[in-house]
């Protein structure tokens, strides 16, 4: 999955660079990386640097960051894209961007459909992979009710289309506001 989410980004930031947005990157990893807010390709070579260096961390650590991120570095309403498999606590952090005022997109990469082939299909599995759907379920509902879009990504599917929905939909949302 942090491969799926490495290329998704460089791709994204490829994509909004080329249509002359300024772009940042904040990597939770083994260590924080940070390309700060730029434009063109000397932006788009200090993110691609960045996601170069970008190691998993150890579980947990990285979401416990979130609670430290220095949110109010990014201008008000800016689009923040939080690329994320999503772990306990994270509600919190995106209940942070929303009291900012920023605008979020939630891409989540689905560890379990991910992991499904390789898994045993024994009754135990089966259950326990039943649970973990139910309580992922619940997690980006909880993000979504922030008025937050969410997209829960099938890394097998191709993302642009969703990403370009939601984006719709979110200025949508911003313009009832």
């Amino acid at each position: 999955l942090f491969e799926h989410g490495v290329g998704v980004t460089a791709s994204l930031a490829e994509m909004f660079l080329h249509q002359g947005h300024r772009v940042s990157l904040l990597v939770f990893g083994e260590t924080m990386l940070s390309a700060f807010p730029g434009y063109g390709k000397t932006q788009l070579h200090r993110v691609m640097n960045c996601l170069a260096n970008a190691k998993v961390e150890a579980e947990g650590r990285a979401s416990a960051r979130l609670d430290f991120l220095p949110i109010r570095m990014f201008p008000s309403h800016a689009l923040m894209i939080v690329i994320s498999p999503l772990m306990t606590g994270d509600r919190a952090f995106f209940q942070r961007l929303r009291a900012y005022e920023y605008q979020a997109l939630l891409i989540s990469p689905d560890p379990i459909e991910f992991a499904y082939p390789i898994l045993s299909q024994d009754l135990t599995n089966r259950l326990a992979i039943r649970a973990t759907r139910l309580e992922r379920l619940i997690q980006l509902s909880d993000i979504a009710q922030l008025q937050i879009p969410v997209i829960d990504w099938q890394v097998n599917q191709p993302l642009f289309p969703l990403v370009r929905n939601a984006l719709i939909r979110s200025r949508g949302q911003r313009s009832k506001e």
